[in-house]
């Protein structure tokens, strides 16, 4: 049983300071603090259910949520997801947005996409969707899972991450208007507000939100709250309440705010970094993010006379690795090749060492890749291992993995010299959470709800 919960925007208003965290927030921005609730009680104990898609950089994935609510205290109770993955991520139609909805065939003139079924035990197999869109597959999966007469009472909702973020305006807006007409055929609440970009931040408090409400670390204490590392294909966050007034006061602009739970204040250290995601990384140290080139892209971090094609959003890009004969290579040079990368692009914190922090996303799918861990509860691992499997891995020379190396590696920097965290920090990597998708989509879905008045 989850307890009814509360979400605060920072708006200006006239409000007495709550806190010292409070204070020192609103003393930086200027604005005093008022407050704006969210109360996700669906009242009479009925069942309610929530449609929606996660448009990644690299996949486009859709989650279906079912709540009820206890009928005696009203509290909000988390029934199920239902989950269903597509590849290639959306942003990989922005030159032909009309094929987000057309029937495909062929893989030279239609990306393929795949689908995994997340609500069963994990297969390492993947069902190819033939003859049907990724978007009419997604909606045919959700009208499955949702019962025909919860139909025209269940939001629908796309929210797009980095993938399109990184797209010019155009593309992007093209590709959600497609979206946007492909939805309004579906049998689902569509309005206005259901098909946008998300804004980087968000992605990071909707991930908070959504992990501590299923950890039941809401109504804690602050400091047992837990904290978020999300690494996308696109960009990367990092999430947690701080407690500290230095985090506050150095923090950039953007990078801090003050949300209220279940009556409790917590300030939020919640930066997004775009162009900071795993595959925008591999583009940005392959030189390919600042140069018009497609073609002889090389990184030490590559194997040593690696010859190869990389595709990523719709460009594809032949890469070179080291010639043999050149002592360039390996572990320690592809260290600072990523390490140049990281520090002129993020800000670090004293605070986040000690936080408690759940990591997900492509930390789980890498972790997992070289049997960190097993399962999709996944373990604790510390920094060090990390780093100890990137030497290990960027020793040996494994072309059909040519990206290992570059990943473990742009991992292991971005946690010490991005988050500055010590190389014996803890962290908990996970794909699930109590059997949820980890990620930002469950927050989501609940403001959403929220925001047409369904919860009341």
């Amino acid at each position: 049983m989850m307890g009814a919960l509360f979400y605060v925007l920072c708006i200006a208003g006239a409000t007495t300071a709550q806190n010292i965290m409070e204070e020192a927030f609103a003393a930086r921005t200027g604005a005093r603090l008022g407050s704006m609730g969210l109360n996700v009680n669906l009242g009479t104990g009925g069942q309610r259910f929530h449609v929606l898609v996660d448009a990644g950089s690299t996949g486009t994935r859709l989650h279906v949520f079912a709540f009820r609510s206890d009928a005696a205290d009203g509290n909000l109770e988390f029934l199920h997801e239902r989950f269903l993955s597509l590849e290639p991520g959306l942003s990989t139609y922005a030159k032909e947005p009309e094929k987000v909805s057309t029937v495909h065939q062929h893989f030279h003139n239609y990306l393929c996409c795949c689908c995994y079924l997340a609500d069963q035990p994990r297969r390492h197999s993947f069902i190819p969707v033939q003859c049907v869109g990724p978007l009419r597959e997604l909606l045919a999966f959700a009208q499955r899972h949702v019962p025909p007469p919860q139909w025209s009472r269940t939001p629908l909702a796309l929210l797009a991450t980095a993938g399109l973020r990184l797209l010019p305006t155009h593309r992007a807006h093209a590709l959600l208007e497609q979206v946007r007409r492909e939805f309004l055929h579906s049998p689902f609440i569509v309005n206005n507000d259901s098909v946008a970009i998300m804004n980087g931040s968000d992605e990071g408090f909707l991930a908070w939100l959504s992990i501590n409400f299923l950890k039941g670390t809401l109504k804690k204490p602050f400091h047992e709250s837990l904290g978020i590392l999300d690494l996308g294909g696109g960009s990367t966050q990092i999430c947690f309440h701080t407690q500290h007034k230095e985090t506050i006061h150095s923090a950039p602009e953007g990078f801090v705010q003050l949300v209220q739970v279940s009556g409790a204040s917590f300030t939020l250290y919640c930066p997004s970094y775009l162009g900071l995601g795993l595959m925008s990384a591999r583009l940005a140290v392959l030189g390919g993010a600042d140069s018009a080139r497609a073609e002889n892209l090389t990184n030490p971090c590559l194997p040593k006379g690696y010859n190869g094609e990389w595709r990523y959003g719709s460009t594809s890009y032949m890469l070179l690795g080291p010639r043999e004969e050149e002592r360039q290579g390996g572990y320690e040079a592809c260290f600072e090749s990523m390490k140049a990368l990281v520090e002129r692009k993020t800000h670090r914190t004293m605070e986040a060492p000690h936080v408690h922090f759940y990591a997900f996303s492509y930390y789980f799918d890498r972790a997992m890749d070289t049997s960190m861990i097993e399962g999709e509860a996944g373990r604790n691992l510390s920094i060090w291992e990390f780093n100890k499997k990137a030497k290990e891995t960027c020793n040996q020379k494994d072309p059909k993995h040519p990206f290992l190396c570059m990943d473990l590696t742009y991992i292991a920097v971005l946690l010490l010299h991005g988050f500055n965290f010590a190389s014996d920090t803890i962290i908990q990597i996970a794909k699930k959470v109590n059997s949820v998708e980890t990620g930002w989509a469950l927050g989501a879905a609940l403001r959403h709800l929220q925001a047409l008045d369904l919860l009341t």
